[in-house]
């Protein structure tokens, strides 16, 4: 139920709803494809990016958002990532181009002092409903 998502889109202070800080020219363009890159460094954009993901996926008619993404760079935040997509109905998939070779695995978090850093190509979706 949309309703029972609403209070997760609040500020940190609970004053003000993400839908109500969107610019509302955004709201009225019909958009294929939303595309970003490398938009967390931090607390807020660990809280935010999936919010404004979920929002625009819910409210246009894009299927899915590319978001290329520095993997290691805050370990603990691309962590911390993945645990709010997830907790804002968002499936992420990396992605590559047909015949790219597979990337390198992921190493067990926390487990390298410098784990070397890498892009990777995110599609974000809404999670299918059972």
């Amino acid at each position: 139920d949309d309703d029972d998502d609403d209070d997760d889109d609040d500020d940190p202070t609970g004053s003000t709803p993400l839908s109500a800080r969107i610019n509302p020219r955004l709201e009225t363009i019909e958009w294929d494809v939303i595309v970003g890159s490398d938009l967390v460094y931090d607390d807020d954009g660990v809280r935010y990016l999936p919010r404004v993901a979920r929002h625009f996926l819910r409210n246009t008619n894009s299927r899915h958002f590319l978001y290329a993404h520095t993997k290691y760079r805050y370990e603990l935040r691309d962590m911390a990532l993945w645990r709010e997509f997830h907790e804002c109905g968002l499936d992420v998939e990396e992605v590559r181009e047909d015949g790219a070779p597979s990337p390198p695995s992921s190493p067990e978090p926390l487990t390298q002092l410098f784990p070397e850093k890498r892009i990777a190509v995110l599609r974000i979706t809404l999670r299918e409903e059972d």
